[in-house]
């Protein structure tokens, strides 16, 4: 007869599957990913020079992944610290998925953030000061000549070529 697994054992199948989860998300950084709804649309593009440079921190995301993963652990850890008793297994296992999944949620969270910029560009035509927050794949300094790439109510700003 098998063996059942141990709290350990889950612990690691589950963090197998939720690394193999992020590893699928990892973009390729030697082309643009133009997405399916930018695709054959009409942008504004704007031309000007950047006055001023911040860097932020861009809030992760927050997904179903987290918080169900570490929701199951959680219940599991619990209902294995709840002895015996059916009452208190209940309870044990309900509080440790209620903690596992709250504590899930913020460790993805705080693992997809990432480095952004907030940028500054008077634009040549109005001379009118907009910004800009995005990633800071592309490092950014007062004075660089850009362009405003703008579509719909979302923009990002790149170096003139």
């Amino acid at each position: 007869m098998k063996k059942p697994l141990g709290f350990n054992q889950l612990l690691l199948i589950a963090f197998t599957i939720f690394a193999s989860l992020l590893a699928g998300c990892a973009n390729n950084p030697d082309k643009q990913v133009v997405k399916q709804q930018e695709q054959q649309t009409i942008v504004d593009v704007s031309f000007g020079t950047v006055s001023e440079v911040n860097e932020v921190m861009l809030a992760g995301n927050v997904t179903p992944i987290g918080g169900t993963t570490a929701g199951v652990l959680g219940r599991v850890a619990g209902a294995s610290a709840g002895g015996s008793s059916g009452a208190a297994v209940q309870i044990l296992a309900t509080l440790g998925g209620m903690v596992g999944s709250i504590l899930g949620s913020s460790a993805e969270e705080a693992m997809t953030r990432k480095k952004g910029l907030e940028i500054y560009v008077i634009l040549d035509d109005t001379q009118e000061m907009v910004r800009v927050v995005q990633t800071a794949e592309v490092a950014f300094k007062a004075g660089d000549a850009v362009k405003v790439i703008e579509n719909g109510s979302k923009s990002h700003v790149e170096h003139r070529e």
